[in-house]
């Protein structure tokens, strides 16, 4: 029995595993006539016609076709090709000439003569294949080293995989399932936001960072002091609704589509693991003190997911659509990074998320047998997903406790308005009963204990002040500490204890208090 020529084998590679179809479009008629074998493919966008001609059973074979009759015939066939944004999307012709002797400097002369982007109408790419030295050649670097270069010469070199009839057969899939997950999560981060709103702030505008940290938002410091359920509870929350709103639409989309495809443990697994790979790239690579909310994470790494699983749908219009709305989505939420940080949106989560759904993404693409309708390891994810879901759980009691306990951060502050009557020692003792957590009373009161040249006694308010560390840390600006540390050292100076003073002027001090402080320093010669 006779073995196959390398073209043939090609041909049913390329029926089989890249969507293409035997046959073409009646305006190809002389393409086809030019060579061997003329495949089809359209994926809703872009048409492809892939000639191939096998020089194994036809030496000396060669396209005779001009560039100027190529250019001719994909403009004929472009009315079967889709549209981008109202633009007409090229024709991609795929010349191959396979033969079992080497390639010639004419022959690459030739097929150069070939390579051309005309305009908005043909993408010709050109190749020679050696049968017996397994080597492609490309017109242009770029052209040698695309995937289709190393497709041909994986095939080239690797074992014959031999084709049946099920070969030919879509990849099995079940799609019908309701994506129960998707909507699940969304109507808990809604439910979520909702019922922060009404407890705490407004629907629009959101909670204040003090209100988000005691449900449950990301910060560096508390997760080092234990509270590393921070970490998975932070993808319930939003800080406003426009927030809230693009990610569940996000969601969504991505999770119609993933948790479909993969089916809820899956989906659960990759938006679980994202979600905690978001957390952790905002903890490693943002400022210490900042506070972090958001699914983001977590719907990045679902829409990564979608993206990489979407090449075991057929060949056409929708897998072409995931492909090119995940991939929007992806570089909207990504690429800004480099011209907007620090606009307030965690891009470091978004790409962690994203890392770790692509790679999971792309694992279960790789354990995916062509003929079973979801991915493997199946139990595997079961129990990945039931852990996710007990952790979530879990840290959902842990904020529950802390609420019972009481605010941490969101302590009870005067009103901005109040400080207009603090000019008294009476008025200031006054408010203090009223708001005994707010810091910034203490620090009034020590201010009028200074004038009338009360220093011990304003030394203890300050100190007293300076005692609310959470409320200092999570409700104002580094500044205020740096006024109340600044006020301490004057009250110590006016009780004669320069050398404490001196050790408390540290330069972060002298250059972190208010210019008025600042001033006051440097004339009593603790600062430079």
């Amino acid at each position: 029995m006779t073995a196959e020529s390398f073209a043939v084998y090609l041909t049913k590679h390329l029926i089989a595993n890249h969507g293409f179809q035997p046959g073409h479009p009646p305006e190809a008629a002389a393409l086809a006539a030019d060579c061997d074998y003329l495949l089809t493919r359209m994926d809703g966008y872009a048409l492809t016609l892939t000639a191939i001609i096998d020089g194994e059973r036809t030496p000396n074979r060669i396209f005779t076709l001009t560039r100027e009759q190529m250019i001719e015939i994909a403009g004929a066939c472009q009315k079967y090709g889709g549209q981008v944004q109202g633009t007409k999307m090229p024709v991609v012709l795929q010349l191959i000439e396979c033969g079992l002797m080497p390639v010639t400097a004419e022959q690459k002369q030739r097929l150069t003569t070939y390579r051309k982007r005309v305009g908005s109408v043909v993408h010709i790419q050109a190749s020679a294949i050696d049968v017996n030295q397994r080597e492609v050649y490309s017109p242009g670097r770029l052209t040698s080293l695309s995937s289709w270069g190393r497709d041909y010469r994986r095939l080239l070199r690797g074992p014959r995989v031999p084709f049946t009839a099920e070969s030919f057969q879509p990849p099995a899939l079940e799609m019908n399932r309701p994506p129960v997950a998707t909507y699940g999560l969304m109507a808990i981060i809604i439910g979520i936001y909702i019922a922060g709103a009404v407890a705490f702030g407004s629907p629009v505008n959101g909670l204040s960072v003090p209100q988000l940290l005691d449900i449950g938002a990301l910060n560096r410091q508390l997760v080092a002091e234990g509270e590393w359920w921070r970490l998975l509870t932070m993808m319930f929350l939003h800080g406003g609704l426009l927030h809230i709103f693009m990610n569940a639409l996000v969601l969504y989309m991505a999770g119609n589509v993933l948790e479909r495809m993969l089916g809820w443990a899956w989906f659960t697994t990759i938006l679980v693991l994202s979600g905690i790979a978001g957390s952790a790239f905002s903890l490693a690579f943002n400022v210490a003190d900042m506070t972090a909310v958001g699914a983001s994470g977590a719907v990045m790494g679902v829409v990564a997911a979608a993206f990489a699983c979407s090449y075991r749908l057929p060949h056409g219009h929708a897998r072409s659509g995931v492909q090119m709305n995940m991939g929007q989505v992806l570089a909207l939420s990504i690429v800004p990074i480099f011209f907007l940080s620090g606009q307030g949106i965690d891009f470091y989560s978004h790409i962690g998320g994203a890392l770790m759904g692509g790679l999971l993404g792309w694992l279960a693409y790789a354990v995916w047998p062509r003929q079973q309708k979801r991915p493997s390891l199946q139990p595997v994810m079961h129990v990945l997903a039931g852990i996710g879901i007990l952790l979530c759980v879990y840290g959902g009691l842990q904020v529950q406790q802390h609420l019972a306990q009481g605010s941490r951060f969101a302590a009870s502050l005067a009103p901005d308005s109040a400080y207009e009557d603090a000019s008294s020692f009476t008025n200031a003792n006054k408010l203090i009963a009223q708001y005994p957590d707010d810091p910034r009373l203490y620090m009034m009161q020590g201010l009028v204990l200074l004038d009338a040249q009360e220093g011990r006694e304003a030394e203890a308010m300050f100190r007293k002040a300076l005692s609310f560390e959470r409320v200092l840390q999570f409700n104002f600006k580094p500044q205020l500490r740096y006024d109340m540390q600044a006020m301490l050292v004057i009250s110590l100076l006016m009780q004669l204890r320069e050398t404490e003073a001196r050790v408390m002027a540290t330069p972060e001090l002298c250059t972190g208090a208010s210019e008025q402080y600042i001033g006051m320093l440097k004339r009593a010669e603790l600062c430079n």
